[in-house]
């Protein structure tokens, strides 16, 4: 568990975060009173609860969220893993990317990092669509899209892969979709998702 107990100086990016939170309850236009750089809003709007419930430790509640979204992050790939590999290959691909996790101590992966949110959305994004390729219902293409498109209000550098993990679920459902009727309703609500969280903002 370095994340919570392994001793490091902290963090820039963890302290903007929480300081993004505490700016936001005086002003919560946040592009006006907040700049995070390349981070967008969710980074600092999924650090408000944690930050907000450990008060004067925020670091500490920060640093939960931090091991919740890698956590989640590892369960979201492994069930993705499972679904398309053998048992024994996607347990051993998910026990790697666990130890990534568990025994990373570089001060740059143990704090609340600007991209985890965005590793998480990806995660889900790449999970829909493995759930609804391998016979979900199509439900799942539209948490795939929402999840992918909310990427760049993450993290921007996160847009591009969020772009080309989407395209291949537009060309996935284009050659494989169905039948001829059911391909354009597929790859709409896929869109339809992706574009919810650009929409909203």
């Amino acid at each position: 568990m370095p994340i919570l107990f392994v001793p490091s100086h902290l963090n820039v990016d963890e302290s903007q975060m929480i300081a993004g939170v505490f700016t936001l309850r005086h002003d919560p236009v946040f592009w006006r009173s907040v700049d995070t750089q390349t981070a967008g809003p969710l980074n600092v709007y999924a650090a408000w609860i944690p930050t907000a419930l450990s008060g004067v430790n925020a670091y500490f509640g920060i640093r939960l969220l931090a091991l919740l979204l890698g956590g989640a992050t590892v369960l979201l790939l492994g069930w993705a893993l499972r679904m398309v590999f053998p048992e024994r290959i996607a347990r051993i691909s998910t026990l790697i990317m666990l130890g990534s996790f568990a025994f990373a101590v570089d001060s740059d992966l143990v704090h609340y990092a600007s991209e985890l949110v965005p590793l998480f959305l990806i995660s889900l994004g790449t999970a829909g669509l493995t759930r609804c390729f391998t016979g979900g219902h199509r439900s799942w293409l539209w948490v795939a899209g929402l999840s992918l498109g909310a990427v760049p209000f993450a993290k921007l550098q996160g847009a591009p892969i969020a772009f080309w993990i989407g395209m291949c679920g537009v060309g996935f459902l284009a050659g494989t979709g169905g039948d001829g009727q059911r391909r354009p309703i597929l790859i709409g609500l896929l869109i339809a998702g992706a574009l919810t969280v650009p929409l909203f903002f």
